[in-house]
């Protein structure tokens, strides 16, 4: 049965202001050594943030996956001053963040087909009743609809004792102060050293070329579609928080987060430098304050005021260098009646072309109600079914009480109650959130 206009919600994160900048990545295009090299461009398919404001500073810890092959990147992020700690973060707080606030995923292993066929034989019984014995009396014509209707509490006892209202979920909620350096030119350049997995400074001039040349110098590649981008953040008076990292695996790859903290008068997401790729991105916010956040294009699913507490444990020998100085225990993410607004949205590189502002509102508490999709587009089926049998349990007896039931009134009635059952399953579709079934990091 076909279901109209199902809406499909994707979701996942979006960064806060970060984009790659390749560092003489190259493929040959040939094996020989004549052959033509070209530059290889870095995608972010994923982005997540958490950002935490109190109107005059903002906690920012990022997470930006990078599609690219292996080799030595930069990862730049636009700040409106500078920064004043900057640090990298164990990632299960990223992690742990996320996976408190996000709904949990609703189930249901439940094949609708038998139900539709139940369903879709029932209505042609009672539709045609009307039809098949129109030459009776009205009594009698009504009896016999009742008697062929008595199948209708077989169908609501499976239904309302199947699984399809009986849902599953999948509950997913299961430093040091900055060494100054002398600048050069109309640059300033702070090497904050190894951080985590990178080596990190931040970088800012009264104009992107001194920026744009030491990126160079430091063999970090600014595509020409980025280069006005940086000048126009420098012109603005914006500070660039410069990281290289050395990338080993292939394929998606979310380096170590890092945290920044920095003066801010209002929470604003730099998108710009991100919007340069050619692919979508998929954004995932969670933002604590004193109240509600809204994102022009992204959807709230979730806010509360609840703690959220992160528990981190020990780490084991992997990486014992770069998680040396990373202390287990807990963090509290948002206390004291703090608001959380969990966002996620889907954005075209033409719907990067400027930073995103947040705006507040006052609290509603609201989780969305999320569904594995192929199980939701069962479900809405599933509900479909109900409403066909209803709407032509309805209509049926309306065509049996009529004294002279023509084909084309029957016809009219027959397309009614399929009507009703599309819209049935499509409302019901539409009310709710779909996510794939790998509801995880990378969705």
């Amino acid at each position: 049965m076909a279901i109209a206009r199902l809406w499909f919600i994707l979701t996942l994160l979006g960064s806060l202001c970060v984009n790659a900048l390749a560092d003489g990545t190259y493929f040959g295009n040939g094996s020989g050594p004549t052959q033509d090299v070209v530059e290889i461009k870095p995608t972010i398919p994923f982005q997540r943030a958490v950002l935490k404001f109190d109107g005059r500073e903002e906690i920012m810890l990022v997470e930006s996956t990078l599609d690219a092959p292996s080799g030595t990147y930069g990862w730049v992020i636009p700040l409106p001053t500078r920064p004043s700690y900057v640090k990298a973060v164990n990632p299960a707080y990223i992690e742990q963040s996320f996976g408190l606030v996000k709904p949990p995923i609703r189930h249901a292993d439940g094949d609708p087909r038998p139900l539709l066929a139940l369903a879709t034989l029932f209505a042609v019984i009672v539709l045609t009743s009307g039809l098949r014995h129109r030459k009776r009396e009205l009594g009698t014509r009504i009896l016999f609809f009742a008697l062929e209707a008595a199948i209708a509490p077989i169908l609501y006892f499976i239904f309302f004792t199947n699984h399809f209202f009986n849902p599953q979920t999948e509950d997913a909620r299961a430093s040091a102060a900055i060494p100054k350096n002398s600048a050069e030119k109309s640059v300033d350049v702070e090497s904050l050293g190894t951080i985590g997995s990178y080596e990190v400074s931040v970088v800012s001039g009264e104009t992107g070329k001194p920026i744009l040349d030491w990126l160079k110098d430091h063999k970090l590649i600014a595509g020409d579609e980025a280069q006005p981008i940086i000048e126009t953040y420098a012109r603005e008076g914006w500070c660039f928080l410069a990281a290289e990292i050395r990338k080993s695996e292939t394929g998606p790859y979310p380096p170590h987060p890092l945290k920044a903290v920095f003066d801010a008068d209002r929470l604003i997401y730099p998108m710009r430098l991100t919007g340069v790729q050619d692919d979508p991105l998929h954004l995932e916010l969670l933002v604590v304050s004193n109240r509600e956040a809204k994102v022009e294009g992204m959807e709230a699913w979730a806010c509360d005021n609840r703690d959220l507490i992160i528990s981190v444990g020990q780490m084991d020998d992997r990486d014992r260098e770069i998680y040396a100085d990373w202390r287990s225990g807990q963090y509290a993410m948002a206390k004291q009646n703090q608001v959380w607004t969990y966002l996620r949205g889907e954005f075209e590189p033409s719907q990067m072309q400027r930073d995103f502002a947040v705006d507040w509102k006052q609290m509603t508490r609201y989780e969305a109600e999320v569904w594995d999709r192929e199980v939701a587009i069962n479900q809405a089926m599933g509900i479909a079914a109900v409403y066909l049998a209803i709407a032509s349990l309805t209509i049926g007896f309306i065509l049996v009480c009529l004294k002279s039931l023509t084909d084309a009134k029957f016809a009219f009635g027959a397309i009614l109650a399929l009507a009703l059952a599309i819209y049935g399953g499509s409302w019901w579709y539409a009310g709710i959130k779909v996510v794939d079934s790998t509801y995880s990091r990378n969705q």
